[in-house]
């Protein structure tokens, strides 16, 4: 049986160093697996929603949360998707 390594596409160092919340303007980092299992998690169990309140079905692969944590982002293919109406939204302290 062959296995595959999934690796983890991330942002260059420098690029995220750039790159900022739409909603908030805070700076981004790289969510932590402990993170990352928790906000697909409530994806599993129907609970996460974007900030247009629409329902979150695809569990994230990796993503990238702001400085206060409120909202987190999904990285698909290796694309950061930065849209402000898609930001799953972590807190209510918006």
């Amino acid at each position: 049986m062959t296995r595959f390594a999934f690796q983890m596409q991330v942002p260059d160092p420098a690029v995220l160093e750039l790159l900022r919340c739409p909603v908030t303007h805070s700076p981004m980092r790289i969510m932590v697996p402990d993170q990352l299992e928790s906000v697909n998690r409530k994806i599993g169990n129907g609970e996460a929603k974007d900030r247009k309140g629409r329902g979150i079905s695809i569990e994230l692969e990796s993503g990238l949360i702001n400085e206060q944590e409120s909202f987190a982002y999904s990285i698909r293919a290796g694309i950061v998707q930065l849209i402000a109406d898609e930001a799953i939204v972590l807190s209510d302290n918006q």
